[in-house]
Order: C-alpha cells, then sequence, then structure tokens
C-alpha cells in the first residue's frame, strides 16, 4: 500500500511452491521440520495471518512463530549464516528445483515456436565478475545452451581467485560455451561528455582503447 498498489492476487505462488515442497520432503510432519530446521511452526500452510500467524506461509523473516524462542531466520540472507545445515540445505534445494523450473518452462516455450533455436538464457547469470550460485548454474546447465556471464574473470589487478571463478562455472554448468558481457565507457572524451559520470572508468577513448586490448588477451589466455 505504500506504494500506491494494490494486488488482484495476492498469492505468492513461489512461497506456497516452497511450503508443499518441504511438507513433501519431510513427509507432511511438521515436527520433523522443525527439529531440522529449529523453529516451531504449527503448520506447513496458514494459521493466523501473514506476519503474525504459526504457519510457514505466516513467515515475514521475524519469526512470528516463535513463541517467544530466538529467530531460526538467517540475517544474512546471502549467505546463510546462522541458519542450521539442514535449512542451509533445504533452502539450496529449493533453489535448485525453482530454477529448474524457471529454466525448463522457457527452454520448452522457445523449442515449441522455434525448434533448434539455442536458448541463451537470461541476460547475464551471477553478478559483475561473480558467477551465478551453484544450484542456479546447476539448473541452467541442463537448459541452456549458451550462458551469459558479466565479465568473468573479471578486470581486477588485486584479484586472487580469477582461475577459481572461472573452475567454479566450468564445474557447475559444465563444458558449454559463454558470453560474456563488456563495456569500457570513456564518456569525458567522447560526444557523450556532457553526461559523463564518476563512473566513467576511462577519461580517454586511448586508454579504454587500451584495457580492451587487455581485456581480449586475458579472455582469450582464460582457461
Amino acid at each position: 500500500s505504500s506504494w500506491g498498489v494494490t494486488y488482484s492476487n495476492t498469492t505468492v505462488y513461489s512461497k506456497q511452491k516452497l511450503s508443499s515442497w518441504l511438507s513433501n520432503k519431510y513427509n507432511g510432519s511438521i515436527a520433523a521440520l522443525n527439529a531440522a530446521w529449529g523453529s516451531k511452526y504449527t503448520t506447513f500452510g496458514s494459521a493466523g495471518g501473514w506476519g503474525t500467524g504459526s504457519g510457514v506461509l505466516e513467515e515475514d523473516g521475524t519469526c512470528p512463530s516463535r513463541a517467544g524462542s530466538p529467530c531460526w531466520v538467517p540475517t544474512d540472507a546471502f549467505t546463510l549464516n546462522g541458519a542450521t545445515a539442514a535449512m542451509q540445505s533445504d533452502l539450496n534445494g529449493f533453489l535448485l528445483f525453482h530454477a529448474q523450473n524457471y529454466f525448463s518452462i522457457v527452454k520448452n516455450a522457445l523449442s515449441q515456436k522455434l525448434p533448434g533455436v539455442l536458448y541463451g538464457g537470461p541476460t547475464t547469470l551471477g553478478t559483475w565478475g561473480t558467477p551465478a550460485r551453484r544450484e542456479i548454474l546447476q539448473a541452467a546447465s541442463q537448459y541452456v545452451d549458451v550462458l551469459g556471464v558479466a565479465t568473468i574473470p573479471p578486470l581486477c589487478s588485486n584479484c586472487t581467485d580469477l582461475q577459481q571463478r572461472i573452475d567454479f562455472i566450468s564445474t557447475y554448468f559444465g563444458d558449454k560455451p559463454w558470453v560474456s558481457w563488456e563495456g569500457f565507457p570513456a564518456n569525458a572524451d567522447s560526444y557523450m561528455a556532457p553526461y559523463a559520470t564518476p563512473q566513467d572508468e576511462f577519461s580517454t577513448q586511448a586508454q579504454r582503447g587500451q584495457a580492451y586490448q587487455q581485456r581480449v588477451q586475458q579472455l582469450v589466455t582464460a582457461d
């Protein structure tokens, strides 16, 4: 409501699927899930309302069903530090399941309309210079034909793990081709000078060209 938006359908389908996925894994036993996660849910479904109830679907990140106990939801959503090993494993497993569904749906739609066309996945998988999560790459490997990455390995003078980043993708995406997005702005020395920003990497086109040459050499020697 703070954004002035009203949704006619308030169902969060991915969260419902997480609930059913967990229920299936733990054979419908909420006690088994609680033992694994250190949680205090009363049902895999809804019981009391989002943010206040005691069901898995009520979870809003603050553990509304904690009943005075410590919150079991990790404060770091990226590393899952603080979660039990079982919770980390379950959330990673659901991420793989979720990604497999996404890639398979797009791949099947493309294959129906354009049989034989290569599927390149999203514009990029991962972030600048950093591979996507292992589970995303594993799911993509089953359906994506050409992987789009964002400057991997990165142009980084003080990075000591460039080969490890390459190896990580090779391990989990497999022996398939990549396409690396590259961009070298030098707006201050171009017709875009009125729009130059502090984020511009280079002040002259000569510097930009030298960086591009360095980048191409880095890519052709990467293994």
